[in-house]
């Protein structure tokens, strides 16, 4: 078998074993609203599900197989069908791979569910005093800290649909959040805060 055969067939089995994952993940650690967490199941709206939409669109813009196509327009327009989860940094994930998604498509529904979102992040997603988007979570409200998780899954996906929706507010939040210190804190003194 060739590299490039057993490589497609690996994939192939990662993406059916993936995509297969249906209500088999519920944890015993509770949302902050009670539902039970579910970050396994192919069928939720949180992280890994983002991380995994993001890399069907990468490979769909490598391979253009229709299937993965169709596989990310479908899961999108039944999530969105049935009402997406509370914004939290974690459910913020799917909507880079989304807006790639839109992209390409520029289906009017889906830039309604991205400009509405955007717009949330950037006014009720809460910050830290420097302003840095507080690593608030489905099941956990992380007061006050920054994380690096926040990057992927919300800043990449402000400067994503900022730059291809023509928002440059998104686009300059993004900037920002890489560096919530202004300049001359960084080089006096990088511990130092904001009075």
């Amino acid at each position: 078998m060739s590299s490039n055969t057993t490589l497609n067939a690996q994939l192939d089995a990662l993406i059916t074993g993936t995509i297969g994952l249906k209500d088999e993940g519920r944890f015993h650690e509770p949302n902050l609203d009670g539902t039970p967490g579910d970050y396994i199941s192919f069928n939720s709206w949180e992280w890994p599900q983002g991380v995994v939409l993001y890399g069907l669109f990468r490979l769909w813009e490598f391979t253009r197989r229709e299937d993965l196509l169709a596989t990310l327009t479908t899961w999108f327009d039944r999530q969105i069908a049935q009402g997406l989860p509370p914004l939290n940094v974690n459910t913020t994930a799917p909507m880079l791979p989304l807006s790639l998604l839109w992209q390409h498509t520029r289906n009017d529904d889906y830039a309604r569910v991205l400009d509405s979102w955007a717009n949330d992040v950037m006014t009720k997603l809460p910050r830290t005093p420097e302003q840095g988007f507080q690593h608030v979570v489905s099941d956990g409200v992380n007061q006050m800290e920054i994380w690096d998780d926040t990057l992927f899954m919300v800043v990449l996906f402000l400067a994503h649909y900022g730059t291809v929706s023509g928002r440059q507010e998104l686009v300059d939040e993004a900037v920002r959040q890489f560096a919530p210190f202004p300049v001359e804190m960084q080089q006096s003194d990088p511990l130092a805060r904001p009075g």
